[in-house]
């Protein structure tokens, strides 16, 4: 299921439309669960293929996030991986969850000076940003800040985001075969061992 699904994934990126200064993001898109991988799920097998660190073999004692966000809770599952070292993925999920836009609905508007992300199912806030390369300081609620710069790059959209802890880039970019939309994720920081690559899928609505 993994390498049919990379493989499908990997031809939708590869049919990307030829190299332009800028593309036109603008549209309502909503996730197609079977192209998309799971940020949960990537994040436990990443662990499982010896992707993550454990809090224990870092420095820095009790893992807390930025501005005090509990490093722990939810239901993701801690692994203990083929070396017996136990890694919490919630504490990772946590983090990453508020520094991807993992909205499944939504509507972007594409201006001269910004670009919106607009939630249509109130499951995340309006997120904008201004793609002109310069860094700027974002909150992340509960009074922790992350660095986030966004710029046109040939024929995507590169969005990243950073902390001290955690460094998210996405890319994104049209599909050659018209209306879809492609986002890839790369994560890295303190809490891993290797790069982990994870893509979501949309479907423009008619």
């Amino acid at each position: 299921m993994r390498t049919s699904l990379a493989m499908a994934l990997a031809a939708l990126v590869a049919l990307a439309g030829p190299a332009v200064a800028q593309v036109e993001l603008s549209g309502q898109w909503q996730l197609d669960t079977t192209r998309s991988a799971d940020l949960e799920r990537a994040l436990v097998n990443h662990a499982r293929n010896q992707g993550l660190r454990s809090r224990s073999s870092m420095s820095g004692g009790e893992a807390t996030l930025p501005g005090g966000i509990p490093g722990q809770g939810g239901n993701s599952p801690r692994i203990r991986t083929g070396d017996s070292r136990v890694v919490d993925v919630a504490e990772v999920l946590a983090q990453a969850r508020l520094m991807t836009y993992g909205g499944n609905l939504f509507e972007i508007q594409q201006i001269d000076s910004a670009i919106v992300f607009e939630p249509l199912n109130l499951a995340y806030d309006r997120v904008s940003v201004v793609p002109d390369g310069k860094k700027r300081r974002t909150n992340m609620g509960l009074e922790a800040e992350m660095d986030v710069r966004a710029e046109w790059k040939s024929d995507h959209l590169k969005i990243v985001r950073e902390t001290n802890e955690m460094s998210v880039t996405e890319y994104w970019s049209l599909a050659k075969e018209p209306g879809f939309l492609v986002v890839e994720v790369r994560m890295k920081g303190r809490m891993f061992q290797k790069k982990l690559e994870l893509w979501r899928v949309y479907r423009k609505r008619s």
